[in-house]
């Protein structure tokens, strides 16, 4: 009797012990499906404690509930990667019974850049902040939990918001976890022949300053006059700069210039090259009805060619294009315009998987020549389009005739495309002591100085990266696009791929 009992115990405890392993493996498995790979890698890596204030508490609508139920989730499951368990709390700004008191806390959050919503129920309307703020060491972040173009006329928090904050919860925590908890990395826009201004790229580089500092540096100003060691000086202050950015430059670089943007790859530096394959606009009309496809002559072929690619003095003609506006009889008359691309055909590569439509204006294309370099194209232009070449004439009559699809070669023409390997120096010099040759390193060019530039309005209206007059609305593919191509050459993978899982589940 005692052994059948002693079978039954046995039996009884193996059923128990197989019944907890199947609901840890059944919650390992549930967890890997709802965090990425790349935010525990994140997770993991970090050295000390995280501390998050969660201002969702209180009497919450149903929306705000969820929100704040999926918030704690995702930390539970966040710490199931951590070493240093992240920490958090409930808190309710409006707590208090003291009426002054809870507007004095409101004031606070708001000053510190929190935007609050309303949200009306049955009886009353009440005000809530959902947004966090996360502390690592000496340094805090805020980030904002519900996703809302518009927060202050906010009067209910609507399924499709609660859902889309929901889906954009592990970005936006991980993103800024990652922020406070690596050392900034800084990124310099070069400057000195005739590269956009700061106006010009006020869009870009505020996108790129929430996750790294942004510097602006001349490579042709020199304290003293122009020699080996003032050469060597230069090239050392460069080092600091994990990449830097050439934005659609329009004067003739000299070859000190070259020699400093060379000797930087040579060390192992990242370049982002946007540059334009001639000085096409819309402004080389001036009255006329055609000008003529003109090479920029910014001396950057030798340059190009030893790096393994050209931008070729050309133009892209496609079918997908945008409008421009025209004075006629009848009044301003809207065109397609096959020069403004719209870029949709993607390479499904780490930077332009789940980024929506680029546009640009008066695009080259680009020839990769060395293939000892790996090189992979991220934009071209659609098989409906075909070359103008140097010489030849942009028409305004085009408009008219439209696109000559005989001329279509049912091919793509490369807009941008990144080059990864080791790079060889076409310099020589028996003054200064150079580098013949990178580490491992890359870079990424694109061929349309357009799609990294704001527009402006005199005397001081900046646009945002992407905005089209015409059809009054703002194509995210553009800043998306550079700022990823930022973070790929900072090494920053991990946080593309995050964005795009968001991007996706969003639209599913």
């Amino acid at each position: 009797m005692k052994k059948n009992i002693k079978i039954i115990f046995i039996i009884i405890a193996g059923i128990l012990i197989a019944w907890i392993i199947f609901q840890f493996q059944s919650s390992i498995i549930s967890f890997k499906e709802t965090i990425s790979e790349e935010s525990g890698e994140i997770i993991e890596n970090i050295e000390d404690k995280i501390y998050i204030k969660i201002y969702l508490d209180g009497k919450l609508s149903e929306g705000l509930k969820e929100l704040q139920t999926k918030c704690i989730e995702l930390i539970e499951e966040l710490n199931q990667y951590s070493t240093h368990k992240i920490e958090y709390v409930l808190i309710n700004p409006s707590e208090s019974e003291n009426k002054e008191k809870n507007e004095g806390y409101y004031l606070q959050l708001l000053e510190s850049g929190m935007n609050p919503i309303w949200v009306k129920n049955e009886t009353d309307t009440n005000i809530y902040f959902p947004a966090a703020t996360i502390s690592y060491r000496e340094n805090s972040l805020n980030t904002q939990l519900f996703n809302n173009e518009s927060f202050y006329d906010t009067i209910d928090a609507t399924l499709d918001e609660v859902e889309s904050s929901i889906q954009n919860l592990e970005y936006n925590i991980i993103s800024t976890i990652y922020k406070i908890t690596n050392k900034r990395k800084t990124i310099a826009f070069i400057q000195g022949n005739g590269e956009l201004d700061s106006n010009g790229v006020h869009s870009i580089s505020n996108t790129i300053n929430e996750f790294y500092d942004v510097e602006h540096f001349d490579i042709t100003k020199f304290t003293d006059s122009i020699n080996a060691n003032s050469v060597q000086e230069k090239i050392n202050s460069m080092k600091k700069y994990t990449a830097i950015i050439i934005a659609k430059p329009t004067i003739t670089f000299q070859n000190t210039d070259l020699l400093l943007l060379d000797q930087y790859l040579m060390n192992g530096g990242k370049i982002l090259w946007v540059i334009d394959g001639t000085n096409s606009h819309l402004n080389n009309f001036e009255g006329t009805y055609s000008f003529p496809i003109q090479n920029n002559n910014l001396n950057l072929n030798n340059l190009f060619s030893s790096y393994g690619f050209k931008v070729n003095s050309d133009l892209i003609q496609d079918k997908n294009c945008r409008y421009i506006p025209l004075e006629t009889p009848k009044g301003i008359q809207y065109y397609k315009w096959p020069y403004h691309l719209k870029i949709f055909n993607k390479n499904k590569h780490t930077i332009t998987l789940g980024i929506d439509t680029v546009v640009s204006e008066f695009t080259s294309s680009i020839t990769l020549t060395d293939s000892n370099i790996s090189s992979t194209s991220l934009l071209y232009s659609s098989t409906e389009s075909h070359l103008d070449l140097e010489g030849q004439y942009v028409e305004l009559s085009v408009i008219n005739n439209g696109i000559n699809e005989q001329k279509f070669q049912n091919k793509n023409h490369i807009i941008s495309a990144v080059l990864e390997g080791v790079f060889k120096s076409p310099f020589n010099s028996n003054v200064i002591q150079l580098k013949k040759e990178s580490p491992e390193t890359k870079m990424i060019i694109i061929s349309d100085g357009d799609i990294i530039e704001n527009r402006i309005k005199a005397p001081n209206f900046l646009f945002e990266l992407g905005f089209d007059p015409l059809e009054r609305k703002i194509f995210n593919g553009n800043t998306n696009f550079i700022l990823n191509s930022v973070q790929y050459l900072c090494g920053d993978e991990n946080l593309i791929k995050i964005r795009n899982k968001t991007k996706m589940k969003n639209e599913k």
